[in-house]
């Protein structure tokens, strides 16, 4: 398994320094973070774009972007609830029509914690009342939404949602951290019913109690399965190391190189 520095990308989620990233001495693609925060959607976010852009346009890198997720469940039955998802998420894609952005991440919003047969029977069918709208202005952008698995407990949300949307722009982002913490199966299951929708990863690790965001060095999940199954699936997809300290990437791109996964 091997990826190439180009299809790198790096972020931390530590709210003191998202607003630093572009100052760290990182020579790495950028997903940036930014822009999930409400009260940077709500004020001058035209002004970030630009710092953004100029700063990896002169470096030669590229960026993806972490859209809005705060709350927005674009799943919900109450159409009041869909509008403010929908005004945030389009919001995003503004956003990162602006940076030109490579990607777009998305929270899937399906709770494993709901419990109600009807509620797992349903949730793609609902999913879709929110995501159809968007899809369509992801498409006119050129930019794809790459939907994150979070609380999911399996791959079954995803995989209907997709095989009743069926669109070239809404995609899977695989988060092993989310599986390592949430996952009912084990993590060749996912990729045995997504594979063929996967085109990014966001690589972390926790020790299955805590969203830690952690090196990948520091946890417990098996990132020598990981790419194992990466490599026996003929996966092509961009990578994320999301984490919440500077410490944290430089471990995890250590890690890549010690393995001779991270070709530079």
């Amino acid at each position: 398994m091997k990826i190439r520095k180009d299809r790198l990308f790096f972020s931390i989620t530590d709210e003191k320094l998202k607003d630093k990233l572009l100052d760290l001495d990182i020579n790495l693609n950028v997903e940036v973070p930014l822009f999930c925060i409400p009260d940077i959607l709500d004020g001058p976010w035209e002004s970030y774009v630009k710092k953004i852009k100029s700063v990896l346009e002169s470096k030669g890198l590229a960026c993806g972007m972490h859209g809005p997720f705060y709350n927005l469940e674009y799943h919900s039955r109450d159409p009041m609830v869909r509008g403010v998802a929908d005004y945030r998420m389009r919001q995003g894609l503004r956003i990162a029509s602006a940076l030109n952005s490579e990607y777009i991440v998305f929270h899937s919003t399906y709770s494993q914690l709901a419990a109600i047969k009807e509620y797992y029977r349903k949730w793609p069918s609902e999913a879709i009342k929110g995501l159809e709208p968007l899809a369509e202005d992801a498409e006119k952008r050129k930019i794809p939404m790459v939907i994150e698995n979070i609380w999911d407990d399996r791959p079954d949300a995803l995989k209907g949602l997709l095989a009743i949307l069926k669109s070239d722009f809404v995609k899977i982002c695989i988060d092993v951290g989310h599986i390592n913490l949430f996952s009912k199966v084990p993590i060749r299951t996912w990729f045995e019913e997504l594979s063929e929708d996967i085109i990014h990863f966001h690589i972390h690790n926790n020790f299955g109690v805590i969203d830690d965001h952690n090196a990948m060095t520091d946890g417990s999940f098996d990132f020598e399965k990981f790419f194992n199954l990466v490599d026996l699936f003929n996966i092509d997809a961009t990578y994320t190391i999301e984490v919440e300290k500077l410490k944290s990437v430089e471990d995890s791109i250590q890690y890549l190189r010690d393995k001779m996964i991270l070709i530079e």
